[in-house]
């Protein structure tokens, strides 16, 4: 059966692969800084213990194997935003209901920063890539798992930043370059949980305020 024959199922299906791309790209664009301090930890380690092209090939594979893992992370998190949607939980995409959803995330995001498993994978987050260089990530194998790991450490780290996107209010140019700053900041100032504590006040904050305002965009 072709889609002249079932129009609302291909249009759904075309909406879905779109929202997959979207997000995809979106969260490769914001997380690859993540990768750079790692790849260069990689680039140096291999300069002083192998050649040239095993350097660049364990440093490839390394953010392969990052980037991977925040794809897989993307697709599912389209695939919950269209459920939730299709589900008419959003009910208005740009109305008030996703002002509630909006409020709700700040609020999560804000607690998370204030959290000990936030403090625990920001520090491996930040230092994961250290013990795979340092033993001479001289296959690709090697560099594939580092980026993996990192990967996984960064995700455990973000995630509550990143389910801002969930909300078509964040989901803007000016969202996803602030937010991909303030993530590179936290992995390299030397004082990361009063940064991450204050963030975490600000959206708090800010979910709280936009809680308040919603009942006013209902009436």
């Amino acid at each position: 059966m072709d889609c002249t024959q079932m129009p609302t199922h291909c249009h759904a299906g075309a909406d879905l692969a779109a929202r997959v791309v979207m997000w995809v790209v979106m969260t490769c664009v914001m997380m690859l800084p993540m990768a750079l301090l790692p790849v260069a930890r990689v680039l140096r380690a291999g300069g002083a213990h192998r050649s040239r092209l095993s350097t660049i090939v364990g440093a490839s594979t390394f953010v392969a194997g990052y980037l991977a893992t925040w794809m897989a992370i993307s697709a599912l998190a389209a695939v919950a935003q269209q459920a939730l949607q299709d589900a008419e939980v959003w009910m208005s995409w740009t109305g008030a209901a996703d002002d509630y959803v909006a409020a709700v995330l700040l609020l999560g995001a804000g607690a998370f920063q204030w959290s000990t498993r936030k403090t625990v994978y920001l520090s491996r987050c930040q230092t994961v890539a250290c013990s795979s260089t340092h033993r001479g990530a001289s296959s690709w194998q090697t560099g594939l798992r580092g980026g993996l790991q990192h990967g996984g450490h960064c995700f455990c780290c973000c995630w509550a930043l990143m389910a801002l996107m969930l909300s078509a209010r964040f989901m803007t140019a000016q969202w996803i370059v602030a937010l991909t700053a303030y993530m590179c900041l936290e992995r390299v100032v030397p004082f990361t949980t009063p940064v991450s504590r204050a963030a975490g006040v600000v959206l708090a904050g800010a979910g709280a305020l936009l809680a308040l305002e919603v009942p006013s965009l209902l009436r």
